[in-house]
């Protein structure tokens, strides 16, 4: 699956959050439910997958995330069947 990080994106991210920063807003768009992300991997709900992130996203997350210039981008992700959310043993 294509996920296009908009220049709107960029500018409505915020900095160092995993649940607005400009890939889990792209994230969000392109699955139609939220999203986390963290530097290695991102996490979409509702229903739950998991997937890991791109050396590009990653680079990306890094540069926002220290206020460096960063640009608009797309990359794709392998999104795997939606399953349960892990559970807490009880």
């Amino acid at each position: 699956m294509l996920v296009e990080v908009t220049a709107e994106d960029i500018a409505n991210g915020t900095r160092a959050s995993c649940a607005n920063c400009p890939v889990a807003r792209a994230v969000h768009r392109a699955l139609g439910s939220p999203a986390n992300v963290g530097l290695f991997e991102i996490w979409a709900n509702d229903p739950f997958r998991q997937v890991k992130t791109t050396r590009a996203v990653r680079k990306f997350i890094c540069d926002f995330d220290d206020g460096k210039p960063v640009a608009p981008f797309s990359f794709d992700i392998d999104v795997p069947p939606a399953s349960h959310a892990p559970t807490e043993p009880k």
